[in-house]
């Protein structure tokens, strides 16, 4: 059978599907300059291998009988960003033969996994987000991929017809389209429920900074104080409006005692309590250690924005970018397994005044949240200090992100980059702690400014 890019139409694309093995498998007609690689994004080509798509055949929920009777319950984790969504989702992914005695599906896609069905309703219309970029070269290209995945999502459902069905991405809560989103996804479900969780708005704030710079944001380009926004109760009340209230359940991410909760634990017990459908124990999640996304100390972050002040990431397009980013995850990757690095503390706000204007401006949401939704209330805080000019605040962030860096956090980034040119070289270096085996090289740094 034909591979994608085979047949070509000028000015018209399309995507046929057949059926093998009952899942539905892309063949078509792509435009494209190059054809598009369903394989390593998410769709299967029509090989006859289902087998080796990585969707799993789901064989205890095919062995089940009277499928075609039964109701279905819909549980969509909606993120938001930064609140263990990766965690929870790969808990689900390696607890999938106890989710299917359960009766339970999770829909798992290929990476980007949390792009599958969110993409072709996120608004974008002329420029592909960064993580998207990695993988296609154009809008149209992404948008043929995400049309694929709801075409697979569809058949799949219809034909296993589980007791419930999981679906996560922590770019749900952010759509720019929820209601078509939402009109799509529930039709054939005869119950819906939305799981979301709020997480302190100067910590969201502290974390998102965080994985900008990891992304290669300049410091002009990052979100400052005084605008930035706590978009909880806007994005939640778009979904309650549409599947109601009592449909909508809200979690809390920070534990108060002890910072981070096991929030897959807590997300898997929610579940079960909300279905009926006794979920297997996924065990302690590496959220309560650490997250999924490994993160950097705040002296590596602090670092990393320097550097991005001489890389032009952001304006590289198609192959060049993808070769900056490849040269750039070296470099996180021997930043975050660095033995010196590990040991210093994370990226936190200490600067008293940056957190009391984050809190007041997040105050209306965090009031409605400990109202309506919250059992351990979020704290709030006072209205800051007049007189705050935006060039003041903004002063104050910069020195707060650089008063990270200290004579022994620049040791040991020195010493990461020096072990990671000697294993890019060949010579003998140990492997980094916690690597599987890998050896984690990084990109050389002559000629950047620090």
């Amino acid at each position: 059978m034909p591979r994608p890019g085979a047949n070509k139409q000028a000015g018209k694309s399309q995507i046929r599907f057949a059926r093998i093995q009952g899942l539905p498998v892309c063949f078509g007609v792509c435009p494209f300059k190059r054809p598009v690689n369903f394989w390593e994004t998410g769709l299967v080509y029509a090989c006859g291998q289902v087998e080796r798509s990585g969707w799993g055949d789901c064989a205890g929920l095919r062995g089940r009988t009277g499928n075609a009777g039964r109701q279905m319950h819909l549980i969509l984790h909606i993120g938001p960003p930064k609140t263990g969504s990766t965690s929870i989702q790969r808990a689900l992914w390696q607890n999938g033969p106890g989710l299917e005695a359960a009766g339970c599906f999770h829909f798992k896609a290929r990476k980007p996994a949390e792009w599958a069905l969110q993409f072709l309703y996120s608004g974008h219309c002329e420029s592909l987000p960064a993580v998207l970029r990695r993988y296609f070269d154009t809008v149209a290209e992404a948008r043929m991929w995400s049309e694929g995945c709801w075409q697979l999502f569809r058949a799949q459902v219809d034909e296993l017809r589980p007791d419930v069905v999981i679906v996560s991405s922590e770019h749900f809560a952010n759509l720019a389209e929820p209601e078509a989103f939402l009109a799509r996804i529930m039709r054939g479900f005869d119950r819906v429920s939305v799981f979301a969780y709020a997480r302190d708005p100067v910590a969201l704030y502290v974390s998102e900074l965080a994985e900008l710079i990891r992304g290669g944001r300049r410091f002009e380009d990052l979100p400052q104080v005084h605008r930035a926004r706590y978009t909880v109760m806007e994005n939640l009340r778009r979904f309650e409006q549409v599947v109601g209230a009592d449909a909508l359940v809200v979690r809390r991410y920070d534990d108060p005692d002890q910072g981070r909760c096991d929030v897959v634990r807590d997300f898997f017990a929610a579940v079960s309590d909300r279905t009926g459908c006794v979920l297997p124990d996924p065990g302690r999640s590496e959220d309560g250690a650490r997250p999924a996304n490994r993160s950097l100390c705040g002296a590596a972050t602090a670092w990393l924005l320097t550097l991005n002040e001489v890389q032009d990431i952001q304006g590289a397009e198609g192959a060049v970018y993808r070769g900056l980013m490849r040269d750039r995850d070296r470099v996180i990757s021997a930043l975050s397994w660095s033995p010196g690095l590990s040991r210093l503390p994370p990226l936190t706000m200490t600067d008293p005044v940056l957190d009391a204007v984050l809190r007041w401006q997040a105050d209306d949401t965090l009031r409605w949240l400990n109202a309506h939704h919250l059992a351990v209330p979020m704290r709030r805080a006072a209205a800051p200090e007049t007189g705050l000019a935006p060039g003041r605040l903004r002063a104050r962030l910069r020195d707060w992100i650089m008063g990270h860096i200290t004579p022994e956090a620049m040791q040991a980034v020195a010493r990461a980059q020096s072990k990671s040119r000697q294993i890019r070289s060949g010579e003998p270096a140990a492997s980094q702690p916690g690597a599987k085996g890998a050896q984690v090289e990084a990109a050389p740094l002559a000629g950047h400014a620090l």
